[in-house]
């Protein structure tokens, strides 16, 4: 739990930003922490990636946005002093909006 804390009270110095999930609720069980962010009606990347990579656009348009907006979240993190250390699909939350185009918040 000390590390988990320590992380969610660094996470929380960090100002609002487009490319991170937000942390809405932070709930300890007996053995797990539970934490609450925004829906992304996408999935993560791990989930989303058979879906993504299935449409006809995905190399020319939708592959190149999500890796600008993880960069965005990563430059951002890094000019906060802050190192995400756990890059992973699961990490990359993937958000379908109503206009169609598709967007990436890092977890």
């Amino acid at each position: 739990w000390d590390e988990v804390s320590a992380e969610i009270r660094a996470i929380s110095k960090l100002k609002t930003h487009p490319r991170l999930s937000q942390v809405l609720h932070i709930e300890k069980c007996s053995m797990n922490t539970l934490i609450a962010t925004p829906l992304c009606n996408f999935g993560d990347l791990s989930q989303a990636s058979l879906k993504l990579f299935e449409r006809d656009d995905f190399i020319s348009t939708v592959a190149p946005i999500l890796c600008r907006h993880i960069t965005e979240g990563l430059v951002y993190l890094h000019d906060s002093r802050f190192a995400h250390r756990d890059i992973k699909p699961s990490n990359i939350l993937i958000h379908l909006e109503r206009n169609g185009t598709f967007s990436a918040l890092l977890a």
